[in-house]
């Protein structure tokens, strides 16, 4: 006869015991939460999803976002490339801008260097002068030539591959005030006078003529010429592409 085996072990094993800060999942306070305001959460869900499904559907409000989105990275990106093209020019009395096209060229209105044939530029308080090589005050696009060459110039842009509603920001030095900058967008491409005028709401004031114009990636599309006193942001500038001609 075979001999009965000890009972103890036979007897079923007591679980292992959890460690002191285990918590089962069903007691997760997250979990009280969700089941709390499941019904808010379910409605924040639903109206993500509708947003997303507008925005892929709707082409004006997705290329907007797209194009704002752009702008958020690329404007500082740009804006530390344009400031050191544009210069204070002054000519006698007055006071305006010019931008700087190549090493030695810079664009600017003939109404800021009226009929002096030298300015001085000034930029970070150095100073040199320059020479008014280009007249053509009926379009009131004048160039000039630096005495010295400069570091750095702006590619221009296309008068044709400029797009109404894209962003754009002016440098300039309205009331005299050394590199001001003011952002907007491209409000209308026009013409008159045998002038190519691109509208902004970009402002720009007395003193900001023969500023630049720029786009979102730092070309240059005009220079900032006038502005209408009836009405709000109606401004004007001559493309850059014109003074070529």
């Amino acid at each position: 006869m075979t001999d009965i085996a000890d009972p103890k072990e036979f007897a079923p094993k007591a679980e292992t015991e959890a460690p002191a800060d285990w918590r089962h999942p069903a007691d997760h306070p997250l979990r009280g939460f969700v089941l709390d305001n499941r019904a808010s959460l379910g409605t924040l869900a639903v109206f993500i999803i509708m947003m997303a499904i507008f925005l892929v559907a709707n082409p004006v409000v997705f290329t907007t976002w797209n194009l704002y989105s752009s702008v958020l990275t690329t404007l500082p990106v740009a804006l530390f490339c344009v400031v050191p093209l544009v210069f204070v020019v002054t000519a006698g009395e007055r006071m305006g801008s010019a931008v700087a096209i190549s090493e030695r060229e810079l664009l600017t209105n003939c109404h800021v260097v009226k009929d002096v044939t030298r300015v001085t530029l000034a930029r970070d308080k150095a100073k040199q002068s320059a020479e008014v090589i280009s007249v053509n005050d009926k379009a009131d696009r004048c160039i000039l030539r630096a005495e010295k060459k400069l570091e750095k110039w702006v590619t221009i842009r296309p008068y044709d591959d400029i797009k109404v509603g894209e962003p754009a920001l002016t440098v300039g030095t309205p009331q005299g005030l050394e590199l001001t900058v003011a952002d907007g967008l491209v409000s209308s491409k026009r013409s008159h006078e045998g002038r190519r005028l691109i509208q902004t709401t970009a402002p720009i004031s007395q003193g900001s003529s023969g500023g630049g114009l720029f786009d979102a990636q730092g070309h240059l599309l005009g220079i900032t010429t006038f502005h209408l006193k009836v009405g709000q942001n109606l401004n004007f500038a001559i493309a850059a592409e014109d003074f070529a001609k």
